[in-house]
């Protein structure tokens, strides 16, 4: 496996175990790919000394390896790494002397799933529809829960791994694990000898180990409380900063991971307070929700040193909300291990997930929200949610059965952040405003012609829900745009020019919330012609003060632009 750090590239000085380890720690699979790349010899050298046998040595590491991959979530002094692995080798020695040494019978994680049952050794049947095969009234699911989950892991996990071995790997990891047979009894079947047996074993070991970190699996479930568990983090308040909820909930991801990351701030910075999209159809509001999620996620985190990581698709079968954005995402099925581990991985890290969330009620339409809690043992986690009492709880099932499935957790990458300059920062929001339309809506500042329009056809073909819905985002959005602009001056002469075209953000900030209040979210709202009319009139104020905003902002820029010329003309 290549070194996670790319600073190599560039001449400088290797990271130090501690920061690798840090990564490690906050789900980075790569980095921990460098540590043990780095301490493999070392650990061997470990086990050896105490196995006193070359290929149990390297049984003996490859389990430990799999173990650290498994707990380096909860490793609490990432400068302390070598003396946390170097314990883990010692109790896995430990556990396989006590086992019989080199060429004792081991007692396989397999037991956990099918028993003690020593199967035929003339069976060829495969191991997994042997496993499938096994009668409910042997193992009830109701009389031993945790055994039934751990077996469904279990063959969800080996049903992706197993492929890649070797007939002849197949076949002896199969009667070692599965059937149970001794290194010795497996030597005789094979036609071999018990060393060699251990060498394939670890061989297999390693390839599916390899294919686990590839897929980004957690490999190596050891006992029922390895599947089974829990785990809350503090819970981020479920009450909005901003109405935005995508805005309002990466703002508290940030934030639990320790990041001053402000509302304001990354409304601005993706774009959301100056953001509009409206249907050719009709007042809906899907544009709200009509970007891309995950390259805009990546960009928005990557100025606080983070890498987005991902768990997307649409639902095989299903009726998919958000079509433009669903199309992105590949088709999967409702499958429920993916999804879990993936919450666990983060939480485990001390890192909520944002979920996009079809599971509400009013308001009725999709929301954000932060998965910081699961349960195991009730096959539950807890989410935040926008309404009283600011959170809920989803099964297991329903996460699964999402119809549009979109996870993201954070991990630290380690890279500098370069703070973006004011030009830059004024391209974000003229983006915004000159955006191009498409097939199905109109974008930016002439936006506002084609929401005039639908309000003009009148009570009757205009969707009453959706304009209320567009007025109370697009109002709460607006109020952060003035003060993003005030924001991004550094000196005097700035807060002069930007102070003119945040007063007129402001200003059609003010014609929105108007017709907001007017057409409110909840409660009770006449829709009749005078009303409309009345919308209509605050949306063509609200777009002249935004479009002279826009001018001076682009005006600026092409000075800041001469500006730098002539600077770079000089040096």
């Amino acid at each position: 496996m290549k070194p996670r750090d790319k600073n190599m590239e560039h001449g400088e000085q290797l990271l130090d175990d501690a920061e690798i380890a840090d990564r490690a720690r906050m789900g980075d699979m790569e980095a921990f790919g460098e540590l043990i790349q780095r301490h493999r010899d070392q650990a061997v050298g470990w086990a050896k000394k105490m196995a006193q046998d070359s290929g149990l040595a390297e049984d003996i590491t490859q389990e430990a390896f799999i173990k650290a991959f498994l707990h380096v979530g909860r490793l609490v002094h990432p400068d302390r790494f070598v003396m946390w692995l170097r314990q883990i080798v010692k109790n896995e020695a430990h556990m396989k002397l006590r086992r019989g040494g080199p060429y004792g019978r081991e007692m396989p994680i397999s037991s956990l799933v099918i028993g003690k049952e020593h199967s035929d050794p003339d069976s060829q049947a495969d191991v997994l529809e042997r496993l499938i095969a096994r009668r409910n009234d042997e193992h009830p699911a109701d009389a031993e829960p945790q055994r039934a989950l751990l077996r469904k892991e279990w063959l969800h996990l080996f049903r992706s791994l197993l492929p890649c071995l070797n007939e002849r790997e197949r076949g002896m990891f199969d009667a070692y694990f599965f059937m149970q047979l001794s290194a010795g009894e497996v030597a005789e079947r094979f036609g071999t000898t018990s060393g060699s047996v251990h060498t394939y074993l670890y061989r297999s070991k390693a390839k599916i180990q390899k294919r686990a970190l590839e897929d980004g699996q957690p490999f190596g479930l050891t006992s029922t409380a390895a599947v089974l568990r829990k785990n809350s983090l503090s819970m981020p308040t479920g009450v909005l900063d901003v109405k935005v909820t995508y805005v309002d909930r990466m703002s508290k991801l940030l934030r639990a991971r320790g990041e001053g990351a402000t509302a304001a701030d990354l409304m601005g910075r993706s774009g959301h307070a100056f953001r509009l999209k409206i249907s050719k159809q009709n007042t809906y509001a899907d544009g709200i929700f009509l970007f891309d999620w995950k390259q805009e996620i990546s960009k928005l985190v990557r100025e606080y040193g983070y890498e987005a990581v991902y768990l997307t698709g649409q639902l095989e079968g299903t009726p998919v909300p958000i079509h433009q954005v669903a199309m992105l995402f590949e088709v999967v099925s409702a499958d429920e291990p993916p999804v879990m581990q993936f919450i666990r991985r983060f939480v485990d890290c001390g890192c909520p997930v944002l979920f996009f969330d079809t599971y509400v009620k009013r308001p009725y339409v999709y929301e954000w929200n932060l998965i910081y809690s699961y349960n195991d043992l009730d096959r539950t986690v807890e989410l935040t949610d926008i309404t009283p009492p600011y959170r809920k709880t989803l099964t297991y099932e329903e996460l699964s059965a999402s119809p549009l499935r979109f996870f993201c957790g954070l991990q630290k990458t380690g890279r500098i952040v370069k703070e973006s300059d004011l030009g830059q920062l004024l391209q974000i929001v003229v983006r915004q405003a000159r955006e191009n339309e498409n097939d199905e809506h109109i974008c930016g500042i002439r936006a506002y012609d084609q929401w005039i329009r639908h309000l003009e056809s009148g009570p009757r073909l205009a969707n009453p829900y959706g304009h209320r819905y567009l007025a109370h985002t697009c109002s709460n959005a607006r109020a952060f745009a003035g003060r993003f602009v005030r924001s991004l001056a550094t000196n005097r002469h700035e807060e002069v020019v930007l102070e003119d075209a945040a007063a007129l953000y402001d200003e059609a900030a003010g014609y929105l919330k108007q017709i907001s209040a007017a057409a409110p979210l909840l409660g009770e709202y006449e829709w009749t012609a005078d009303t409309l009319r009345d919308a209509s009139e605050w949306l063509g104020q609200a777009q002249q003060a935004e479009e002279q905003a826009v001018r001076m902002l682009e005006e600026y820029i092409q000075l800041l632009k001469l500006k730098n010329t002539k600077q770079g003309d000089l040096e």
